[in-house]
């Protein structure tokens, strides 16, 4: 199981783009008469979305680690409805720049639109992070008017012997275009 765990986490981080990703997506009529915004969950979690900017119609949100055990990295998946939103792109955060370079990846899933995965980890040797602070940035463009939820799935966060870190809860929210 373990190797199985790291080989498919191994083979997420290097089969996708480094997290300053863009998928290219082209304007959207009337894009600029919609707004985004975003509404978190009402019960925040360890791990969880949080508004970072709205602007337009690109919102932007934090994956924060919000008093989370010691790790050493993530991986997860996001659903959403991509007749509303589109995922346009990713930035690092700062919590795990405090230890080393970390990696981070993030893209649609292939085939699957409205499904992305997304993976942040420090390399061999780095020394664990915990606390609280943004791990990655995760940025939409609003393409319609409506609502759409924003679950996670697959989500795991691991120690340095890429043990799961089990107790903890997983927020997210909702994207609006207005």
């Amino acid at each position: 199981m373990y190797r199985k765990l790291t080989s498919i986490f191994i083979l997420c981080i290097s089969a996708l783009v480094g997290c300053h990703h863009d998928t290219g997506a082209g304007p959207v009529p009337n894009a600029s008469q919609i707004k985004a915004s975003f509404n978190p969950s009402a019960s925040p979690g360890n791990i969880r979305l949080a508004l970072e900017s709205a602007q337009g119609d690109i919102v932007s949100l934090d994956v924060i680690a919000d008093s989370a055990p010691q790790f050493t990295g993530m991986a997860f998946k996001i659903s959403y409805d991509n007749t509303i939103a589109q995922f346009i792109g990713c930035d690092p955060g700062q919590i795990l720049e405090t230890s080393a370079t970390p990696l981070y990846a993030a893209a649609i899933i292939n085939g699957i639109e409205g499904h992305i995965a997304v993976g942040a980890s420090l390399k061999r040797g780095d020394t664990m992070v915990s606390g609280t602070g943004t791990i990655l940035k995760l940025r939409f463009k609003v393409i319609a008017r409506g609502n759409t939820a924003l679950t996670f799935y697959e989500n795991v966060l691991r120690d340095n012997t890429f043990s799961e870190l089990s107790g903890l809860t997983w927020s997210t929210g909702t994207i609006t275009g207005t």
